[in-house]
């Protein structure tokens, strides 16, 4: 069964480019090994990460990530079966973003923090759909 999810966590600590660069080489390379796709959004600290693959797969991927010490707070907004993979050109794309840009991609115009914008995306996790398909539309556009 195809599944997805999309979480995020804090890093830590705060990573510099380089490390930010070798994290997606070896997400890349793994990914490629266990037919998993998907896309990374690194904002002032916090990963929002889209996973795609087999259920088995991105659950045990994700118990990984969750029990991994670069990562704290790792907040599940949805998963679940899915008929496509969204990202299934990139086995680990990577967007550019500004708390701005998710606010706006998850629909809550007028938000400014990255805090608040995490709080609003775990009381409605209907919008995490959106914010990959903003995470999305940055990669294509």
């Amino acid at each position: 069964m195809l599944y997805h999810v999309i979480y995020s966590s804090r890093a830590t600590p705060p990573l510099t480019v380089e490390q930010l660069q070798e994290i997606l080489e070896d997400a890349r390379a793994g990914n490629e090994k266990r037919d998993v796709t998907g896309a990374l959004l690194y904002i002032d600290g916090v990963f929002m990460q889209v996973l795609e693959g087999e259920k088995d797969t991105v659950v045990a991927l994700m118990a990984r990530i969750t029990a991994d010490t670069r990562h704290e707070d790792v907040r599940v907004y949805h998963e679940g079966a899915v008929d496509h993979r969204v990202f299934g050109s990139w086995r680990m794309a990577y967007a550019d973003g500004t708390p701005a840009q998710l606010s706006a991609w998850a629909g809550l115009p007028g938000t400014t923090t990255l805090d608040a914008i995490l709080a609003e995306l775990g009381r409605d996790t209907t919008r995490a759909s959106a914010v990959a398909r903003g995470i999305l539309g940055a990669i294509a556009g």
